[in-house]
């Protein structure tokens, strides 16, 4: 189970990059297909469904993605696969 702690960084993240483009609470879910207070509820009890988390990241124009959970690739990402 992912803790509650990720899935609110996740909302949160949702929600900045929707008011980055003008859009509310509201307006995400709406534009989503949900109940306008879905947000506002999700960040109370961050217990969202993958469906309905997913159609709020593309009402803001983002995607989930799993990508491997590779140390390898985080070096590689953080530029500390080498050590100088």
């Amino acid at each position: 189970m992912v803790p509650a702690e990720h899935i609110a960084r996740l909302l949160e993240e949702i929600i900045e990059t929707g008011r980055r483009q003008g859009m509310t609470q509201a307006e995400i879910a709406h534009t989503a297909g949900l109940a306008s207070d879905t947000l506002s509820r999700a960040k109370r009890n961050p217990n969202v469904g993958l469906e309905n988390f997913a159609k709020l990241a593309q009402a803001v124009g983002l995607k989930p993605v799993l990508v491997p959970d590779d140390p390898v690739i985080e070096k590689i990402e953080r530029g500390g696969l080498f050590s100088r």
